[in-house]
């Protein structure tokens, strides 16, 4: 099963971008948000980022997948 995940742009080079999400290092397309930039947050679903969310948004989704 995929979920939906929080991830943090570490580095973006065209279309694609490197970021890490639960714990990993993953290669993303990012084409539905070509304006991000490193050190922002994304919702990632398999290979690709399906929209840019905020550092609170990411860090309360990451708490709830995690049970803290």
């Amino acid at each position: 099963m995929c979920i939906t995940l929080p991830g943090k742009i570490l580095s973006k080079i065209g279309t694609t971008a490197v970021v890490e999400a639960n714990g990993r290092k993953i290669e993303i397309k990012i084409d539905a948000v070509p304006d991000v930039v490193k050190g922002e947050w994304v919702l990632v679903y398999g290979d690709m980022a399906l929209k840019k969310i905020s550092k609170k948004e990411a860090e309360e989704t990451i708490k709830i997948l995690l049970n803290d």
